[in-house]
């Protein structure tokens, strides 16, 4: 099945989803005027040699191509202007005859670089396509752009193009209506790929049929109308068709009827299209969009029209949901529509003045009262967004609304002001929707906290967050803001700020219940998510405290509780939301309640454990439900393999199913109901893929890795380049995977070196399958049909910190699952939603990135987010899928007030997600593109000895079973025993020592020995004393012969004798944060990795890439006035500094500060070397600047004491 992506919706009307006019010339080559073999408007860049054109026998229609290119050629139309802060669609017929290689059809800039809208030709051979891509133009320095057909270098075999279009998509609305029909499985492109047939020669009416070497509908001459049934085989939900026509000088789709039946035989009209009232005047390219209303049926059929007097391509594509699909769908929707009216109400008593924003201004009519709006756009910019009080609010009449134009501009509507107390807890919450969503953050700013709301929908959604009023400034402005997403709008609507009061409802207050799995429900004015504590002792000890995530009440927990008196409470987990990371500073609680629990009879359903096999399998599998039963053992199980019952077993906690005869490759799925003794049931329904060959990659029931038959911890780095050094010194040191954003955009060549490089060292790859230039399902298998059998790829990586439907992705994997039987894998960053991305991937990924500032200490408090983000990501997951954690490891936040973690802490926070469950470990990152930690001499040592240590642990790891913890004092614990060997690890998250008691349960008394330490723990009746200096780890064992690791003390004295030594390489040059520089610029660039700190951090593979054209300027002032006598200014000069030129030449005057006056040292013109040194007679100065006129970024500007650079 192909899919894709948006939310549940109703759509009460057909829409044509208007095009502007064709922005190029000569779109079918046509056109050849001076007969040269080049159509006009179109010329050959590079290599002619391998270009030809021709016209096809039968039906005239010419096309251009590339064969066995040498060097790189390209077709192109120049000069083509375009907005970036508009929407196009670029469209190409293509076709490929043994291409082996890349070639493609795509938009580049003004530099000739990639600015969007890239059409891949598919490899292999393939048949006439249609391909798309829609798009926004990157910058471009005069605004022009141009159209490429390109085929890279020494690809091999023949890439045909017929057709090329460009046109602009006139509004978002018309993308928002695509894209909700869009919501929705692609059910059938009819007739598969189709074509229009003649009618017969004994007369009747044309029809569409099958045609598997086509990929489009090909309508031949004379042929003016047709009709298609097509019978789904079930009831359905649809939720729209997509036409998609290439339209010649007379030749148009004139008119479509849609009709329904549930039985084939009454049909009803359920949407109806006429275009014949709007003739086309130029060849252009449409989308008919016919959204339905949810229309139930079971056959469907279309009946077209048309006039034709040339070829036209055509793709007829339905979507729509089955019944089972859309039930869950309809729940939410009906969920969603409780919590707007709930949001309704909070606003009728909220402390903000008109919070749904019914009310006009007394002063200004046009504005509502209590709201100002505000918009900010960069000097120069002719546009500002646009700020409105419109109609179409949520449940009722009006909302505001934030337009921006460009990614300079930037709006927000500000609240009237309003008196908060100082440390009492208060919650914003509202309704919004976005026209885009994905586009990027929406801002919240309240009381000098700075909330991004990541997660986005084209529909109404309540969202709510919390925060603790600060001591200062007690009256506070609410301010809803949008910022740097050229073409988003955002609407709000039942804004509210109102204080946090959390009242526990039932269980009433020492009530006795006979429910096991009793319902807990509460009151709190927010939206958001809560925390339900559950604990036998008053006082919430840790080590016997249950907890429950729950985005709201009520809540029911899945498994019983034992008889007994219980304590509950309920907490708001208070975020500071940033864009890549979130951690709890503070908690607002209700007040503690009792119950006492007494069972009355077996009223407790079975608790379902694991389900297998869980992702994958060979064609004999055996299917199990491992299971709890507390009141009593099930006497009945009912399973169905792929909707039909099988015979099962149940014995030893298990319910198991063994197919009768081998299943077919490709995904099936299971249903199973367990009812025991006293009637209660527990249900569980998953799917899995079964292959013809057994899985080189197996997940495991447990969750841990098997390559190749084998106990596999994955243990490496995000890596982004081929480097057959690093490889072979991270295999070296126990590392054994890598991680590469891989296929978009990359050669097949490059793909190929990596992965080779990697497998000579014995590293594994999860390569990068995200989809940054818009590939249709085929161009996704293609793909990664290339490199599913390389040795080297261990999965593939799907998404990163996603932002996209996650119905998208979960038709993007069943895909890929379909091709090849790797494990997928992708990494979240935002707790809230990782319930909604789990059903996506076989590897949940998580990447809790903690903030070192500068001096030492992590930002806002320990590193206890990373448990915290374990826990939520497991209960996401519900034993499905393994949980890995990607610890950052590189300087966080960026710039000068951050820094990079020591190798104490990375080895804290490593641990910290290995006692909380991890399966692997991926550090972010060798060379993110704002640091590169190789340059940090002391931590890369100690990553060095990191993997050497964790590799000889990873048995420890893979071994199931253990126990988890938190003791009194806040320390992390896991126990395990392997082969009769006890196993202890225990870390402390805080920046300050903590002694405490540990209560362990595989062992009563021993002494234990520490790993990497001269320590010993002595166990005394289950009991032990502990005491760890701050951000430590200690592992204890009883074994004889236990794993030798590194000792700890010896590699902390090796890395600060390598970064001391590393200081005095760059301790003399007075232009560095390190020392106290600091950077004053004409502009900083769109993103903070690529600001003016980046050239002065000592590291050469980052750079300071201001926006907009030159000339610029960078001025470095010191911290004192140094006397100084060599300058050193770096270009950027990828991949690799020790190869020049330069990407750019550079062009500037070097300045230097001098009594108050800036006094000209040099003048370069267009160098191209990496590296230019001015050497000079020593001078004081204060400061140091550089006047650009060309080649503005700068990897690094050094500014080195007299007398001391010599040598540098």
């Amino acid at each position: 099945m192909r899919s894709v992506i948006v939310n549940l919706v109703v759509i009460l009307a057909a829409v044509v989803c208007a095009h502007g006019g064709e922005l190029l010339r000569n779109t079918d080559f046509q056109q050849d005027a001076d007969n040269d073999g080049v159509p006009d408007h179109w010329a050959i860049i590079g290599e002619k040699q391998g270009f030809t054109a021709g016209a096809d026998a039968d039906t005239g229609t010419r096309w251009v191509a590339f064969a066995n290119a040498a060097g790189e050629a390209t077709l192109r139309q120049l000069r083509v202007k375009l907005d970036p802060a508009s929407t196009y669609l670029l469209r190409a017929a293509v076709k490929s005859d043994g291409l082996d290689g890349r070639a493609f059809v795509c938009v580049v800039n003004g530099d000739w670089t990639w600015s969007g809208g890239c059409v891949d030709i598919p490899a292999g051979n393939s048949a006439w396509t249609l391909k798309s891509a829609r798009f926004k133009p990157g910058p471009s320095p005069d605004g022009l752009y141009s159209v490429a057909f390109a085929m890279l270098p020494k690809a091999a075999g023949k890439a045909s193009v017929s057709f090329v279009s460009l046109v602009e998509l006139q509004t978002n609305e018309d993308i928002a209506r695509e894209t909700k029909v869009k919501e929705a499985p692609r059910l059938r492109t009819l007739a598969g790929a189709c074509r229009m047939q003649p009618p017969p020669a004994s007369g009747g009416a044309p029809a569409l049929v099958d045609d598997d070497a086509k990929s489009s509908a090909e309508w031949g001459q004379g042929i003016d109308s047709a009709q298609v049934s097509v019978d789904l085989g079930a009831e359905h939900v649809l939720t729209g068709l997509i036409l998609t026509e290439i339209v010649g000088d007379r030749a148009r789709l004139d008119a479509v009827k849609v009709e329904v039946s549930m039985d084939g035989n009454e049909f009803r009209t359920v949407s109806e299209f006429d275009n014949r009232a709007a003739p086309v005047a130029a060849p252009d390219a449409h989308s008919i969009v016919l959204p339905l209303r949810t229309e139930r049926a079971r056959v469907v059929r279309l009946g077209l029209r048309k006039t034709l007097e040339k070829m036209t391509l055509c793709e007829v594509n339905l979507y729509g949901f089955t019944t089972a699909e859309y039930a869950p769908r309809q729940a939410a929707a009906e969920k969603t529509e409780a919590a707007l009216r709930r949001q309704m109400q909070l606003a009728a008593g909220a402390m903000l003045k008109n919070p749904s924003f019914e009310l006009a201004s007394a002063d200004d009519p046009a504005k509502p009262l209590g709201w100002e709006p505000a918009t900010h756009a960069e000097a120069g910019q002719k546009s500002a967004p646009k700020m409105t009080w419109e109609g179409g609010g949520c449940l009722d009449s009006h909302c505001i609304a934030v337009e921006t134009v460009s990614k300079e501009d930037w709006g927000e509507w500000i609240s009237a002001p309003v008196e908060l107390q100082p440390d009492k807890f208060y919650c914003v919450s509202f309704v919004f929707k976005v026209r885009q969503p994905g586009l990027g953050p929406i801002e919240v700013l309240i009381d000098g906290n700075d909330f991004y709301i990541n997660e986005q929908s084209a529909e109404w959604t309540p969202f709510g967050l919390a925060f603790k009023k600060k001591p200062t400034d007690l009256r506070q402005r609410l301010a809803l803001v949008l910022y740097h997403r050229a073409g988003q709008k955002v609407w709000f609507d039942h804004v509210t700020l109102t204080e946090v009061h959390i009242g526990l409802q039932h269980p009433a207050d020492q009530a006795v219940i006979a429910d096991e799995t009793p319902q807990f429900a509460w009151t709190a004015p927010v939206v958001g998510e809560f925390t339900l504590e559950l604990c036998p002792a008053r006082s919430f000890p840790p080590d016997a405290l249950r907890t429950f995530q729950c985005l709201g009440s009520p809540y029911t927990p899945a498994a019983p509780l034992p008889d007994g008196t219980w304590f509950w409470r309920v907490k708001e987990a208070l975020y500071n939301r940033k864009s890549v990371w979130e951690k709890p500073f503070d908690e607002a609680l209700s007040e503690v309640r009792s119950f006492k629990l007494e069972r009355q009879g077996d009223n407790t359903p079975p608790v379902i454990l694991s389900c297998s096999p869980a992702r994958s399998a060979s064609l004999e599998p055996a299917i199990s439900i491992r299971f709890e039963e507390f009141g009593g053992r099930p006497i009945k199980a009912e399973l169905a393999l792929d909707g039909h019952a099988r015979k099962v077993s149940v014995e030893n906690g298990a319910v198991t199913a063994v197919p009768e005869t081998p299943l077919e490759p490709g995904e099936h799925s299971v249903s199973a109901t367990l009812t025991d003794e006293g009637g209660n049931q527990a249900e569980a329904s998953w799917r899995f893929y079964c292959y013809s060959e057994p899985p080189r990659v197996l997940i495991k029931d447990d969750l841990a890795l098997e390559v190749d038959g084998k106990p596999f911890f994955p243990l490496g780095f995000y890596s982004p380049v081929a480097d057959a050094a690093l490889f072979k010194e991270l295999g070296d040191n126990g590392y054994n995977a890598l991680q590469h954003y891989g296929l978009a955009g990359m050669d097949v060549k490059d793909a190929t070196r990596f992965l080779d490089e990697a497998a000579k060292a014995g590293l594994s790859v999860i390569l990068g399958t995200i989809d940054t230039q818009h590939w249709d399902d085929d161009t996704l298998v293609a793909k990664a049909s290339l490199f599913a059998k390389h040795p080297a790829v261990l999965g593939w990586y799907t998404a990163d910190e996603p932002s996209a439907d996650p119905a998208f992705m979960l038709a993007r994997a069943r895909t890929l699952k379909k091709c090849s039987p790797l494990p997928l894998a992708s990494v979240h960053c935002v707790p809230r939603s990782f319930s909604v991305y789990a059903p996506t991937t076989d590897i949940f990924m998580i990447d809790p990135y903690v903030l070192f500032k500068s001096g030492g200490g992590a930002f806002d408090g320990s590193l206890e987010m990373i448990p915290g983000w374990m826990q939520q990501a497991h209960a996401a997951v519900g034993g499905k899928s393994p949980v890995w954690v990607v610890p950052n490891a590189f300087r966080w936040p960026i710039g000068p007030e951050g820094r990079i973690p020591t190798y104490r802490e990375e080895r804290a926070m490593t641990y910290l997600g290995l006692c909380h469950g991890a399966k692997g470990v991926i550090y972010y990152a060798i060379k993110p593109s704002y640091d590169h930690i190789r340059e940090y001499p002391g931590f890369w040592l100690g990553m060095m000895a990191l993997g050497r240590e964790l590799a000889a642990l990873s048995p420890l790891f893979l071994a199931p079973g253990g126990r988890t913890w938190r003791t009194a004092q806040g320390l992390h614990c896991l126990e395990k025993q392997i082969d009769g060997d006890f196993y202890l690890i225990c870390v402390n998250p805080f920046e300050k020592p903590v002694s405490d008691q540990v209560r362990v349960t595989l062992v009563k008394s021993a002494t234990a020995a520490a790993l990497g330490e001269d320590r010993k723990l002595e166990i005394k009746d289950g009991l032990a004393d502990e005491e760890l200096d701050a951000a430590a780890v200690h592992i204890y064992t009883t074994a004889a012969a236990p794993p030798r690791i590194p000792v700890i003390a010896e590699i902390e004295q090796a890395a600060l004798a390598a970064d001391l030594a590393h200081h005095e390489t760059w301790k003399d040059n007075v232009a560095t944060f390190y020392n106290g520089a600091k950077t004053t610029v004409s502009a900083e660039a769109s993103y903070v990795g690529y600001n003016s700190p980046m050239a002065i951090d000592r590291i050469k593979l980052t750079h300071w890439a201001p926006q907009g054209a030159t000339p610029h300027w960078l001025e470095i002032a010191f911290a004192k006035n140094e006397k100084v006598d060599t300058v050193k200014v770096w270009a950027p000069c990828y991949p690799d500094f020790d190869r020049t030129p330069a990407i750019r030449p550079i062009s500037y005057r070097l300045l230097l500060k001098v009594a108050g006056e800036w006094k000209p040292i040099a003048s370069v013109e267009n160098n191209s070397e990496a590296c230019i040194v001015h050497k000079f007679e020593p001078i004081e100065a204060a400061a140091a600047r550089l006047e650009i006129k060309s080649g503005a970024s700068i990897a690094e500007f050094e500014v080195f004491r007299a007398a001391q650079a010599a040598g540098q």
